[in-house]
């Protein structure tokens, strides 16, 4: 018998054998190319066969802990089709059971589930494209962190320093090289010949080029998802052109119809006009580098070209798992993209190109450290030999470590120099990068008009280098700039703006974050009922494209929404879903957040112990991960349950803790330090000391964008000048009060308690109640006793 390692797994059906420890499929024998993740969603589905397997079963099958689209599971159920002869109408494996998911049908022939291996080794396939890995994609929301680390450049670099100068000269986009060889072991041309020729043509041509990632992510977002059948390029050339910046499309096909590799290519220009071109020659490298060449010669006519052309090093092994591992890369297998360019570097350690590529993919990973040590060192070396490009690349990449490590400072200083080399350049799309991202720098200083500005400037980089219109995410940046500064009518403009591009480009996981902006904004409008509606449409489609970092970020907007209009329940439910979702992706951050937001509601609801332990559980996190904003927050939660349970003085000692560096404190977190020294003197019968609390409270909210806040701290301020005897002034805060957000049941409460000190005691009871619906489970015992009270006068003044 053979033993485990001798033994696998084989299916058989129609005409069809799928061998699954080999990872091969053959019919009739001939094996059948299949890219990894396509043959793991046919077993996937063949070993689930006796049911329907939901969508969202197979985002967390296939693409385990990353990102992957709608679109890119449908094109990955295209592919499985194709391979075993069904297509969207003619569907005898592969079922679309409709709004449910995809079932395996095919019938299967009985046979051994078990078979030894076949003595003869097996055709050899491509041992690099084997295993899957994820890359995690954060969801971001509201803070101006939009892009901490864009893509890093994907350029080769060889020669002399171009005399670069933009005017003039194409942006070529270079899409993916299709592998038509019938060889499996050639998948890796897709991305990799791709970043290879366009490393080329931004090098030994002078062009600029578009980065591989960003034509990948522009692919991924095309609507329709069988955009791989049949010429599709005449239909989509020009949206693609435009969405890119680019003047120029390339589109090559690989094939082997004999003992030679034929390259067939075609350029399309942004005019309409077609170049086709094809090659032959002995290795699929060789056919990139004579292909560069042809572009240079016969369609875009760069100005300068150096026959004598590299791709990155002369050794070919370095070329081919530098190109494997860029395919990697790009596809986001990254533990196996750096096995791959690991493997380049051992063999020329000295390559610069190959421990670039190797420190971006360790950055990537989570290893910043790694990677910045790589960095340096490639900084120092491009330093002393005058390079330019390669300067400026080492200086970007080395910010974006620094950023990782919240090291802003640093990260501000290296933006800062490679800017200037990118300028020198005269690469506006990078300067477009380098500036997005000095923006993030300045946000975190608080240095809100030096960040409006660094992302105009950014915004008109991105359009000098051949974009039409802004880029999502410096519209968000600008949009959350504006929050920040209070104004929050730019503020929604540019979320809307930002949401139309990401709709036109299908980019559904931004357009969930736009949601989840605009459902901020209108919460801090006071419209309540459509903050709601947007933040479970946030959370909809980020489930619907299986982002779940987006989900935990969406259920926390849903939470938030349901609390501000009063429900408890809705936003308990939410966040406890928030909870275990952040458990389980293991985000400290958001699980110590949603267990401070989940005792607030447990003290709204009188159950103290249990938010106390909750504030507990949440403040060893953040001691853990030294969050000090998260340490200030908890201190907030700690003193209103403290003044809930009677205790003053702890109140008023976390009041004073979290006010202790003022200067440093959002304008929320210093309305809400306020805002509890206030009640605090006020429990302890200091009204004066209260009332200079609540206006200072006031003051910072006036610093935000949320008006529901200067609602009801306006409110609160009307509220205790009435108990002060000074009903004018408190007239005056009801009417700062509705202008600021009408809607919040704060301010029918002062209206109401005004209108009983005028003896209308109809208007004050109708208010009331009003005022008790719109609250829900924020009506507060105390709210409840003014209630009581004003009713009681009025049945005293009817009696009477």
């Amino acid at each position: 018998m053979p033993n485990d390692s001798e033994r696998e797994q084989v299916y058989r059906f129609g005409d069809y054998k799928l061998r699954v420890q080999a990872r091969e499929l053959s019919r009739d024998d001939e094996l059948i190319p299949l890219e990894p993740r396509v043959f793991d969603l046919l077993t996937f589905l063949l070993e689930n066969r006796e049911r329907v397997v939901a969508k969202d079963e197979l985002y967390e099958a296939i693409w385990p802990g990353t990102y992957a689209s709608e679109t890119s599971l449908s094109r990955c159920v295209m592919k499985a089709r194709r391979a075993v002869g069904d297509d969207a109408d003619r569907q005898h494996t592969i079922k679309t059971v409709h709004a449910r998911g995809y079932r395996f049908v095919a019938e299967l022939a009985e046979s051994e589930p078990f078979l030894e291996r076949d003595s003869t080794p097996a055709p050899e396939l491509d041992p690099y494209t084997r295993g899957r890995s994820g890359r995690s994609w954060m969801f971001v929301g509201a803070a101006a962190v939009v892009l901490v680390v864009l893509a890093a450049l994907f350029l080769l670099r060889g020669g002399e320093e171009p005399d670069v100068t933009t005017a003039g000269i194409p942006r070529v986009a270079v899409l993916p090289i299709e592998n038509n060889t019938g060889d499996p072991g050639l998948a890796w041309v897709e991305f990799g010949l791709m970043d290879m020729l366009a490393g080329q043509l931004q090098v030994q041509s002078g062009l600029l080029v578009t980065a591989s990632g960003d034509v990948v992510a522009a692919l991924s977002r095309r609507d329709n998802a069988e955009a791989d059948d049949g010429d599709t390029l005449s239909n989509t050339a020009g949206q693609l052109l435009k969405q890119l910046g680019a003047t120029h499309l390339v589109r090559a096909v690989l094939e082997r119809p004999g003992q030679l590799y034929r390259l067939a290519a075609t350029v399309v220009a942004d005019d309409g006009s077609l170049s086709d071109m094809e090659l032959l020659g002995n290795e699929p490298l060789d056919l990139i580098t004579e292909l560069r060449r042809q572009i240079d010669e016969r369609v875009v006519g760069a100005r300068r070209t150096t026959l004598a052309t590299r791709t990155i090093s002369d050794d070919v092994f370095v070329n081919e798992a530098y190109a494997r591992g860029k395919d990697q890369m790009l596809r986001g297998d990254l533990e196996q993209a750096q096995t791959l360019l690991q493997a380049a570097v051992d063999q020329e350690p000295d390559n610069f190109w190959a421990r670039h590529a190797l420190a971006t993919v360790i950055l990537n990973r989570g290893n910043a450290e790694s990677a910045a040590e790589i960095l340096q060192t490639l900084l120092d070396e491009a330093k002393r030999d005058d390079r330019v490009f390669e300067t400026a690349s080492s200086l970007f990449l080395l910010g974006n470590t620094r950023l990782r490590q919240n090291d802003y400072t640093g990260a501000e200083a290296l933006y800062r120099e490679a800017l200037a080399g990118f300028e020198a350049l005269g690469m506006p799309h990078e300067q477009g990068k380098a500036l997005t991202n000095l923006a993030i720098t300045a946000g975190e200083r608080r240095a809100l008009t030096e960040e409006r500005a660094l992302l105009e400037r950014a915004a008109q980089a991105f359009y000098d280098a051949g974009l039409e219109s802004t880029p999502g995410h410096v519209l968000g940046g600008l949009a959350n700039n504006a929050l920040d500064r209070g104004e929050l009518e730019d503020a929604q403009r540019y979320f809307e703006q930002g949401l139309v591009v990401f709709r036109e480009q299908n980019a559904r996981d931004q357009e969930a974050v736009s949601l989840y902006s605009l459902s901020r904004v209108a919460q801090y409008r006071g419209d309540f009922v459509l903050a709601r509606s947007l933040a479970e449409q946030s959370l909809h489609i980020a489930r619907d494209v299986g982002h779940r970092w987006g989900e935990v970020a969406s259920l926390r907007r849903v939470a938030e929404a349901a609390l501000v209009a009063g429900d408890l329940n809705q936003a308990s439910d939410a966040y406890q879903d928030a909870l275990g979702l952040s458990q389980e992706l293991g985000a400290q951050t958001n699980t110590a957040s949603t267990l401070a937001a989940l005792a607030g509601i447990d003290r709204l609801r009188g159950r103290y112990d249990e938010a106390a332990q909750r504030l507990a559980d949440s403040a060893r996190i953040v001691e853990e991960t030294n969050d000090t904003i998260g340490a200030a927050w908890i201190e907030v939660g700690s003193g209103w349950l403290a003044l809930d349970r009677g205790d003053i003085d702890r109140a008023l000692v976390s009041a004073d803790r979290v006010l202790a560096d003022e200067a440093a404190l959002s304008p929320t977190l210093a309305a809400d330090g306020y805002d509890l020294k206030g009640r605090a003197f006020a429990a302890a019968g200091e009204l004066e000391q209260a009332s200079q609390a609540f206006e200072k409270a006031y003051e910072a909210a006036e610093r935000g964008s949320n008006r529901v806040r200067r609602a009801q701290l306006a409110a609160a301020l009307g509220l205790l000048s009435l108990d002060r005897q000074r009903t004018e002034l408190a007239i005056g805060y009801l009417g700062v009060a509705r202008d600021a957000a009408p809607g919040a049941y704060e301010v029918l409460v002062l209206s109401a308690v005004i209108a009983a000190g005028d003896g209308d005691w109809d208007k004050a009871i109708d208010e009331l109640d009003a005022a008790r619906q719109r609250a829900g489970g924020l009506w507060t015992e105390e709210d409840e006793q003014r209630r009581v009270g004003i009713l009681a006068e009025a049945a005293e003044h009817d009696r009477s």
